[in-house]
């Protein structure tokens, strides 16, 4: 930070920036897509102060035959200190694992297991993978059932 950017202290402010993470990911024979996105707005107030603002956004989809999805946001704040600017760099990149590990494991905690919750919403298919025609008479289940049902 010292060899790019001049001393000069704007609003009581040594130095701020914004770092973003963001990942994607598909999945087209399971008919599922999934986005995290972390927002750290970091804020210097000296070369041993700061502050790290975190914002995440967490996006499952599942698509197939419906539409179900989850979003899940988050905001925190956290006030980091070291003994001088390399240590809180340090300290500022460690705090940002740690919002985004909070983050994560608050989103499981809600879910379960994200993946065993989204599963349990999907449409179910027997071993056969094929579907089930419940309308249909051709099978033995449905005629018994219209044999033993109750005259009207």
């Amino acid at each position: 930070i010292r060899d790019r950017y001049q001393r000069r202290v704007h609003g009581g402010t040594f130095w701020s920036g914004v770092l973003c993470v963001q990942s994607v990911a598909y999945n087209k024979k399971a008919f599922w897509s999934g986005r995290w996105c972390g927002m750290f707005e970091v804020v210097l107030k000296s070369e041993t102060e700061g502050q790290v603002r975190a914002n995440g956004v967490e996006n499952v989809h599942y698509y197939e035959e419906g539409n179900v999805q989850m979003e899940a946001t988050n905001t925190k704040e956290v006030d980091v200190s070291a003994k001088d600017l390399t240590g809180l760099c340090k300290k500022v990149m460690q705090s940002v694992e740690n919002l985004e590990y909070d983050f994560q494991a608050q989103v499981e905690g809600f879910c379960g297991s994200s993946e065993a919750t989204f599963k349990g919403l999907r449409r179910k298919l027997p071993l056969t993978k094929q579907l089930f025609e419940f309308g249909s008479s051709s099978h033995r289940l449905a005629s018994e059932l219209r044999k033993s049902a109750p005259a009207e």
